[in-house]
């Protein structure tokens, strides 16, 4: 029996665009169903763009979810009686990007939102109608009108209204609006009745007669209009609008809604995976169903195993000196209160003396264990740091690629920049204890100091920590409120950065300026909420403690207690509130460490491509090339989209294969699989007869030398870049390779000539030269059994490309080698020619015998040529050569 939680749980994002997987694992969890956030996410199959809403649909009923999407009015989508609830709907992050959040429990006016980007919240209705996206739509009127008559919600939240708002025959007036009626007697009347139930709900107008009267004015005048008509009900209320001269078509206004009707199949699903045992590792591009079930290791476990046994202990050790600090501190203040009390017993000077020495001992050992604390806290941080910062580089290389590919680089950038939080977490701990052990100490003391009271005073303990955590939620919607905001400046500026040159070619400054002033009055408003909310909760703290001290100590100020004892009850109860906010406030810090930290330890918990270590030990290499063999492969990514299907191949030892076809046909794709960018969703890859595993992967990467513009230029010196990743390898002469690739030349103009640092990404260096560098990195893996030229010569003029070619050819003639191009006649003195079309093998053939006999390679070919007669060598154009820095006409 599926159970939905009372509190959904708590699941943040780990990347920018990770909103979907976040939500689909916050949904599944929520009914009892533990998931893997890292299987989520290939399944999501998200790229740095994120996951669409028709993908998040289709991927909930996959789970075993019975949805209903729809695009419900704003007005309808919390009414109360008729709330949308459990959905997953789209708001609008500062940044523009659409965000996906889940509206899960309605208490009050109050509705329990999973948000992503910050976990759990408890938003008021009007907030979450603020902040949800309502989006436009064309659909057929006669769809629409069958829609308003099989959706009996439609028709009973009209009735619903009728009757609140007081409209004495609200039969008849539904009748008018019949689906039999035109389509615009329908959107009228729904629309008046939003209008004026708007304004009763506000107090502008009273329900009975004066509401009825409206509503059927509003009726009479808007439905003669093919068009809403904005001078009697504004546009906001119009939840179907038919369109000017097409009576057939309604624009449909609301909040794109998908909505958990049912959950039939997702208990069903989940024991047959439990049943089946399939380990999470099995899993493909596209994750068979029971890889996703089981449990994603808790942070704090995941830390506690990064540190050692001694770490542990010390750590542990904290609790107890937390302890008894704070007992030490209760004793320092009661025999401060003895040591005042009984002052004028202690006549001798030796006896004061002694007893003012004994008080500082007491407050000397709580500063060394104070002390102490902090300093194994620095201990205990600075080792987690270490130590997980060891694990994430050991860790790095054996990451699936996939992992990389769909994450942004500034947000893996930003996730491993805040590695150093790591060493506040023992700081944060160490506080959370002393805090608590203290409030604790402070309220047994008011009850051994007030006999007889212990339920009293135990009550306003209580009272006085819950009130600053009412406050602290707040404060933290408040604050997490400006940090969107003013993440969205940061995102901003940084686009501003990247593209002010073109802002200035373009002269938009004056927009540029316009956005920046939204956005800096969005997060001066955040700001101030968050302010105001503060003094308040400051004042209130101010408040509960004179509070505390009018109950507590002024009922005994007519007994018999002394004036210390009064002194000491005082600035016990002044002290709880400040110690209670204490507490609200770590509570906070925790949570925000909590989502960093789950952002931080998310490469350690994902599923490993392999389990072999880089720098093993490898198989020899053979000699000569490898045998490769596609059957029947496909490749499936954005959850259903295929770009790769059903393509059967075979290259032999040694041959030389080009491929072509027109951008986005596969080409590029083809060759991933080789190289793992890509995995098989179906079929399989024999390379020498053997099936290629994540292991095997690993050892055909190390006898594989790869040519793509994407390569990374290090910002390092030219010979670093040249023999990087050959380091351990005999290559050929690097003087031999720089003069075969025309990189002596470019050495000229280098200070420290093959020592010159390139710049970060290659910027010293031109397209074109950054491209040798490419292929002169590969060819000093002259041992190589595969080599992949993907797109090799981009920047490179015409003659450049064919002897470059020529030269690759000639240096791995003994390897197999696959070349992706554009450039269709480099191709006729390959051995084979590949045509890739629409994610298929379109043709394969030697060239000469596709140019005489093919279709689609005979097309490119007479294309490739007509471009170069119709341009180079067209006698209308002028030509100029750049050489060296000056132009030359010829």
């Amino acid at each position: 029996m599926i159970r939905k939680r009372y509190i959904i749980p708590e699941v943040v994002q780990t990347s920018g665009n990770d909103c979907g997987p976040a939500v689909i694992k916050s949904l599944m969890e929520g009914y009892g169903v533990p998931v893997r956030y890292d299987r989520i996410r290939e399944a999501c199959a998200t790229d740095v763009d994120g996951t669409s809403f028709d993908v998040l649909e289709s991927l909930l009923e996959r789970f075993g979810f019975d949805t209903d999407k729809a695009l419900v009015p704003p007005e309808d989508l919390l009414l109360k009686g008729h709330e949308h609830l459990p959905a997953v709907v789209i708001t609008r992050l500062p940044t523009g990007l659409a965000h996906f959040i889940v509206l899960w429990e309605r208490f009050g006016d109050r509705i329990l939102v999973m948000d992503p980007a910050h976990g759990r919240r408890w938003l008021h209705v009007r907030e979450i109608l603020a902040e949800v996206l309502v989006h436009m739509m064309p659909l057929d009127a006669e769809h629409w009108r069958s829609w308003t008559t099989a959706r009996t919600e439609f028709r009973d939240v009209m009735r619903d209204r009728l009757d609140r708002l007081g409209v004495v025959d609200a039969k008849g007036l539904l009748a008018e609006a019949d689906p039999d009626k035109p389509t615009r007697q329908i959107a009228a009347l729904d629309a008046s009745l939003r209008s004026v139930d708007a304004m009763v709900s506000r107090g502008a107008l009273s329900r009975g007669s004066s509401a009825d009267q409206l509503v059927r004015r509003l009726f009479e005048l808007a439905t003669p209009a093919p068009l809403h008509d904005e001078r009697y009900i504004p546009a906001m209320y119009w939840s179907a609008v038919p369109i000017v001269d097409d009576e057939a078509t309604v624009m449909l206004r609301g909040v794109p809604t998908l909505r958990i009707t049912g959950t039939s199949r997702l208990k069903e699903l989940a024991k047959e995976a439990q049943v089946a045992g399939v380990a999470p590792e099995a899993a493909k591009d596209e994750p068979d169903l029971k890889s996703i079930y089981g449990r994603t290791p808790h942070p704090a476990l995941v830390l506690w195993g990064l540190m050692p046994t001694h770490l542990r202990w010390l750590c542990a050790s904290m609790l107890p000196l937390s302890v008894a600090a704070s007992l030490i501190e209760l004793v320092a203040a009661l025999s401060t209160r003895t040591l005042l009390s009984t002052q004028s017993y202690l006549h001798a000077d030796h006896q004061r003396l002694s007893a003012c020495l004994l008080l500082l001992l007491v407050f000397v050992t709580i500063w060394v264990i104070d002390a102490l604390c902090v300093r194994m806290g620095l201990q205990i941080g600075r080792h987690v740091d270490l130590r997980f910062r060891v694990s994430l580089l050991q860790r790095l290389p054996r990451l699936p690629d996939t992992y990389f590919r769909t994450r942004s680089g500034t947000d893996l950038a930003d996730r491993f920049h805040g590695i150093a939080v790591l060493r506040s977490l023992p700081d944060v701990l160490f506080r959370w204890l002393r805090a608590l052990t203290a409030f604790i100490t402070i309220t047994a003391g008011l009850v051994w100091l007030i006999p007889g009271s212990s339920l009293p005073v135990v009550g306003l303990s209580a009272a006085v920590l819950v009130v600053p955590f009412l406050f602290q939620a707040r404060l933290a919607d408040y604050d997490l409120r400006a940090q969107t905001h003013a993440g969205g400046l940061v995102s901003f500026y940084l686009d501003a950065l990247i593209g002010v040159l073109p802002i200035r070619a373009h002269n938009a400054a004056e927009a540029m300026e316009t956005e920046q002033e939204r956005l800096v009055r969005s997060w001066g408003r955040a700001q101030g909420s968050f302010g105001r909310l503060a003094i308040k909760t400051e004042l209130a703290l101010v408040g509960m403690g004179v509070l505390l001290v009018g109950v507590l100590v002024l009922p005994l100020a007519s007994g018999a207690v002394s004036s210390v004892t009064m002194l000491l009850l005082a600035y016990w109860a002044l002290l709880l509130p400040i110690l209670a906010n204490d507490l609200a406030l770590l509570w906070r810090r925790t949570a925000t460490l909590k989502n960093e930290v789950l952002r931080l330890i998310e490469p350690l918990t994902v599923a490993l491509e392999s389990e072999s270590v880089v720098g093993d030990s490898q198989p020899p290499a053979a000699s000569g090339g490898v045998r490769i063999q596609f059957d029947s492969v496909t490749v499936n990514t954005s959850a259903h989209r295929s770009i790769l299907q059903n393509v059967s191949l075979s290259i032999e030892t040694g041959e030389h294969v080009a491929v072509v076809g027109a951008s986005g046909a596969g080409k590029s794709s083809l060759v991933g699989l080789l190289l793992g960018w890509q995995r098989a969703s179906r079929g399989q890859i024999l390379i020498d007869g053997i099936p290629l595993t994540p292991d095997r992967l690993e050892a055909l990467r190390a006898r594989t030398a790869w040519v793509d513009p994407g390569a990374q230029i290090w910002n390092r010196s030219l010979i670093d870049n040249v023999r990087y990743g050959c380091l351990s390898r005999v290559g050929p002469e690097l003087a031999e390779v720089l003069d075969a690739t025309d990189l002596a030349a470019v050495l000229e103009r280098m200070e420290s000539g093959i020592h010159t640092e390139l710049g970060e990404g290659g910027t010293l260096v031109s397209g074109g030269e950054g491209q040798r560098i490419r292929l002169a990195r590969a060819l000093y893996r002259r041992d190589a059994n595969l080599v992949i030229l993907d797109e090799p010569f981009r920047g490179l003029d015409s003659v450049q490309r064919k002897r470059l070619l020529l030269l690759a050819r000639k240096h791995w003639h003994h390897a197999t080698l696959i070349c992706v191009t554009h450039n269709i006649a480099e191709t006729l003195d390959f051995d084979r020619v590949l045509v890739v079309d629409n994610g298929q093998i379109a043709e394969s053939g030697a060239p000469q015998e596709l140019a005489h006999r093919g279709h689609q390679y005979r097309n490119l070919l007479a294309k490739d040529e007509e471009t170069d007669d119709a341009l180079w060598q067209n006698a209308d154009w002028r030509r100029v050569v750049l050489r060296r820095g000056q132009l030359v006409e010829p």
